[in-house]
């Protein structure tokens, strides 16, 4: 049941390590392209919000999943359940920052006094999220040891998870995103 579940994932993981937002928006503007967050992009700063919060309730299951599974890996087919489960986060995880990327930065530029820096950190943090992504996608098939594999995935998942608690905590709160800022495209 587990490997039906995230099977689909594998075949789109690259996908979800492109470009950070910066990166896309520039080579966007330069050809004359839209931005990512004109399309489909909630309204409000507290929509945005709460759509960046339900995403990361989406990434907690998935990372309950690695963790459970990191620590009760005894046979192949839990190695291989495990393999599925951190293929299907680093899918959900790149597609969520290229979410956050969409809609939360914009919104930070225009309507937050220290936007721009934070703008500039949670661009750091990305690119050093990507990297861990691409790390541990690539160490997937080249890992022999299960305890090795389990071990890789444990730590990653905490360190998402430690992300993501640091970034509500210091970034998405109801004093930055509330109800009176009207997102404008």
């Amino acid at each position: 049941m587990r490997r039906a579940k995230f099977a689909r994932a594998s075949g789109r993981v690259d996908s979800a390590l492109s470009p950070t937002y910066t990166e896309r928006v520039g080579a966007e503007s330069e050809r004359g392209g839209a931005s990512p967050s004109s399309v489909g992009s909630p309204r409000t700063a507290a929509e945005i919000r709460e759509r960046i919060l339900a995403e990361h309730r989406e990434l907690r299951e998935l990372l309950a999943e690695v963790l459970t599974l990191s620590r009760t890996v005894a046979s192949r087919d839990d190695e291989e359940s495990l393999k599925l489960a951190v293929r299907a986060l680093v899918l959900v995880f790149g597609e969520h920052l290229r979410s956050e990327e969409a809609v939360l930065v914009p919104t930070l530029e225009r309507v937050e006094p220290w936007g721009p820096a934070r703008v500039e950190r949670l661009d750091e943090e990305h690119a050093t999220q990507r990297a861990m992504l691409k790390d541990i996608f690539a160490s997937i098939g080249k890992l022999d040891d299960r305890t090795q594999l389990a071990e890789r995935a444990a730590a990653f998942a905490t360190r998402l998870l430690d992300d993501m608690n640091e970034e509500e905590a210091d970034l998405l709160t109801p004093t930055i995103f509330h109800d009176a800022i009207l997102v404008v495209d």
